[in-house]
């Protein structure tokens, strides 16, 4: 597969890495900066309930374009590694 073709299609690795960063954008828009989130002891249940499922959402797509990525890298001359005993 060439660049080319990656950059041409909307389903590409490319451009869903492109929809994740957007989705993450606008979560940080929404919420606030991961760091500030993170740095406070107590949010409240309201406020957690807002962004678990924009949470949920942003890693479930970062697993599956990790997944998609892992999938291309080549194995090498010799295969996958032989399964641990």
């Amino acid at each position: 597969m060439n660049s080319n073709t990656e950059t041409d299609d909307e389903n590409s690795p490319l451009e869903l890495w492109r929809a994740l960063r957007d989705y993450i954008c606008a979560a940080c828009a929404m919420f606030g900066a991961p760091a500030a989130l993170a740095s406070r002891r107590v949010v409240p249940r309201g406020e957690y309930k807002g962004f678990l499922p924009w949470l949920g959402a942003c890693e479930n797509l970062l697993r599956k374009l990790l997944f998609l990525d892992a999938v291309k890298l080549e194995l090498g001359p010799h295969g996958p590694p032989a399964p641990r005993r």
